[in-house]
């Protein structure tokens, strides 16, 4: 199986594309699936499911694998590197659909004696569009009676095929934003007659940060932070507009619209005190990643063979796994590279053993009575 998944893996990583963009990543799956005895579904542009049957009635499991790749340059010096200038899979999704198309070649090896029917979702545009929403609302679940969903997520723990996970929170809801200040021009000599939008900006994010401190109690998993800023033109010209971006996150629907509307009073505050204008622009994001706390359980008594960690609190990152969990019970776990390279980063690798794990695992959670 090792060889096999090598080949995929390393193919797939030559190719990365770009969220609802994975043309040639689509067609290099359904170069794979075309030969399986599987009903074959494109769904939301680039999005591939792969149907195998069940005996009549059984129901399904679901399995998720995503396509997308992030705007990296790669470093790693790998003879299977990126050939997408400017793009690469540094966040281990190549590693995900090598997952799915090794699960694949298992299932055909057993058709007609599967014990319930498995859907395999090839999902486009994870990183921050959220592809995962728009197979939901393709109703593909629910066309193949999907009773249960499971997911992978690679992570930089050093044992590679380490499983590690926990019940009920797992991963958080986000909210992107961009936060606009609008001031007026002048020259630093004439100050007076302009309107600071970078110092009103600085004041915003000293503002929020300080209300995200003291205002949310302490035990509360949450996170607001702004990773980017532009602001003016020249040294010697107050600035007119500054722009600033980040992300708030939290596990609590209640703690999320505090901040959020913390931040819009403090904005307003702003407005009055500095005479500058601000908007705000906000994606939907994400909903919290909760794995489903019974069939968690279950999921680590048919895992007991493997090497599992449970984590003791939840991760701050987001992942749109959410959006199946909303519609059928799901388990989103991590798999350990056997690296310290982390996400995103242009020397992101993993060791390829985990593949197999990968495989293996989910051939166990398929055994789990429906």
């Amino acid at each position: 199986m090792i060889d096999l998944l090598r080949k995929y893996r390393r193919d797939l990583h030559r190719i990365p594309e770009d969220g609802f963009q994975e043309f040639k990543t689509k067609a290099y799956i359904l170069n794979v699936l075309k030969d399986l005895d599987c009903e074959i579904t494109e769904v939301a542009k680039t999005g591939v499911c792969a149907f195998f049957k069940g005996p009549e009635g059984s129901g399904s499991v679901a399995f998720r694998c995503d396509m997308d790749a992030l705007p990296v340059t790669e470093r790693t010096g790998a003879e299977y590197a990126s050939t997408h200038e400017g793009f690469m899979h540094a966040c281990g999704h190549d590693g995900n659909m090598t997952m799915a198309l090794g699960l694949a070649q298992e299932l055909e090896k057993r058709k007609g004696t599967l014990p319930c029917g498995v859907l395999l979702i090839f999902q486009p545009a994870e990183e921050n569009i959220g592809g995962a929403k728009h197979i939901c609302e393709t109703n593909i679940l629910e066309k193949y009676n999907v009773k249960r969903i499971f997911g992978w997520h690679l992570g930089p723990f050093e044992k590679p095929g380490v499983i590690l996970g926990r019940p009920g929170d797992m991963m958080a809801r986000v909210c992107h934003m961009d936060v606009i200040v609008h001031g007026k021009s002048a020259h630093c000599a004439s100050h007076h007659k302009a309107i600071d939008a970078m110092e009103a900006a600085c004041e915003f994010l000293c503002r929020c940060y300080k209300m995200e401190r003291t205002e949310i109690p302490e035990g509360e998993f949450r996170l607001l932070k702004f990773g980017r800023m532009e602001s003016g033109n020249v040294r010697n010209v107050i600035s007119d507009c500054s722009r600033l971006q980040g992300s708030f996150r939290s596990y609590d629907d209640g703690i999320f619209e505090k901040m959020r509307s913390r931040m819009f009073a403090i904005a307003k505050d702003l407005e009055t005190e500095f005479g500058c204008t601000i908007e705000f622009e906000m994606d939907e994001g994400y909903p919290a990643v909760r794995n489903d706390e019974e069939l968690y359980e279950k999921a680590m008594e048919a895992l007991q063979d493997f090497e599992v960690v449970t984590l003791r609190k939840p991760n701050m990152t987001a992942e749109d796994f959410s959006f199946y969990q909303q519609r059928v019970p799901g388990i989103f776990l991590f798999i350990g590279t056997g690296r310290k390279e982390p996400l995103h980063d242009s020397c992101f690798d993993f060791d390829e053993s985990i593949l197999e794990v990968g495989v293996k695992a989910w051939l166990k959670l398929l055994e789990m009575p429906l």
